[in-house]
Formats: C-alpha cells, structure tokens, sequence
C-alpha cells in the first residue's frame, strides 16, 4: 500500500520465505499413520499461524537487535528479499560536506583521485563544479572565480578553512598524498580527553590544509 506520505506499507504472512517446494509440500494431503511427519496433522490454518507467529518473533528478535546495537538509530523496511526477508535500511540523516575551492578543476580532481582515491560522482562544465567520492563520503570542488569572490588559500593568501580527515591509518594517507604531490607530512600523537590521538597534515596543490587522523574524536561519546 502507497500512504499518503509517499512510503509503503506492507503485511508480512506466514507464507513468506517459503520456497515453491515447500509451499507444494503445505497443499499436499495430510499423512497418517508410522511414516507420518512430525506435524502433518496440522491443518493449513495451523501451519500458517505457526508460520505467522514464527514471522513476529524473528521482527520483534531483529527489531530488539537493531535498537540495542544502535541506540536511537531509525530503520526503515525498504522491500522484501527473494527469499520473503524484510530488508531493513537505516533511516537517511543530513550529511554535512565541505565545498573546496580550487586552481583547476581537473588538475584538482587527478589530485584526488591519486592523493585519496576519490572517485568521481558528477562534474559540471569542465571541472568548474564536482562532486568526488572518498570511501562513501562527498568531497566537493569548486573553481577558483574571483568575481564571486571564491579563491583558494593560496590566492587569497590565508587559511579559509580547515578540512578534517579521519580514518583507520593516517600515516597512510598521509604518506599517499605526499606521494601525489602535496606538501609536509607532519604526524604526532597528543593525549586528549577522549584518548590518544594520532594526527597529522599536508597542504594540496591549492593551498588547503588537510589534518588527518585516527577516528577517536568522531567515535567519542557524545555528552548528555
């Protein structure tokens, strides 16, 4: 059922995940007697309500599951597998994005895609305006246009902002980007109230500093 807000409802039966097998071997008659199966003098109202109450306990297990490993995490049903299991996808959030101005466009996007293995979403024009992909996370390029007053740190001659990087090995990336062409490679380790914490940098072609380190700051737990 399509709801008036756009999403769908659906009910889940005690049919569902049945392979054609099996649901041939539920219209099959009833036996009786030594060779019975366990259970074959269930009628088919019987099956299903076996079935049906089977379905809840698995969503009520899952649903437990999900809110115990996520905490207020939102799911959402997003359809239904092959094999009658409800596909479960989190709910979508905002997602924050820093939009970096840069020299050349396409030069930028090379840089990227060799500093950090970003690869290339969407691009407007010739490199004016792209969208690039680092690992599930957007990186946005914009081209330097000094009539709408958009320069890169090296023209304008200051830092005007700071990009943050988190990951697994920032001596790895670290080292990656120097080998790409960008500038420093710094790397220290500093304890702060979450932890130690190792973080470093290099500035890009264009003048943009990037700090990169492990994830303690993101995976520390939020205040009440």
């Amino acid at each position: 059922m399509v709801n008036s807000d756009g999403s769908i409802s659906f009910e889940l039966t005690g049919t569902l995940g049945l392979s054609a097998g099996q649901r041939d071997r539920r219209s099959r008659p009833r036996q009786t007697g030594l060779g019975a199966r366990p259970g074959a003098n269930r009628t088919r109202e019987q099956y299903r309500a076996v079935g049906e109450a089977e379905m809840r306990e698995e969503r009520r297990v899952a649903s437990a599951e999900m809110s115990q490993d996520a905490g207020t995490r939102r799911c959402v049903v997003s359809g239904v597998g092959d094999s009658g299991e409800a596909i479960m996808s989190k709910a979508r959030g905002p997602v924050i994005s820093p939009m970096i101005v840069v020299g050349d466009g396409r030069a930028a996007i090379e840089f990227y895609e060799a500093a950090l293995g970003a690869r290339v979403r969407w691009v407007l024009g010739d490199g004016q305006v792209a969208c690039l992909d680092v690992d599930g996370a957007p990186l946005l390029l914009s081209e330097e246009n000094p009539a709408n007053d958009t320069l890169t740190p090296a023209t304008a001659g200051a830092m005007t902002t700071r990009i943050e990087l988190f990951v697994d090995d920032p001596d790895a990336v670290i080292a990656r980007a120097v080998a790409a062409g960008a500038v420093g490679g710094h790397m220290e380790s500093r304890p702060r109230p979450w932890g130690e914490h190792r973080q470093g940098g290099f500035v890009d072609p264009w003048g943009q500093p990037w700090l990169v380190g492990d994830r303690g700051p993101i995976e520390s737990t939020p205040e009440p």
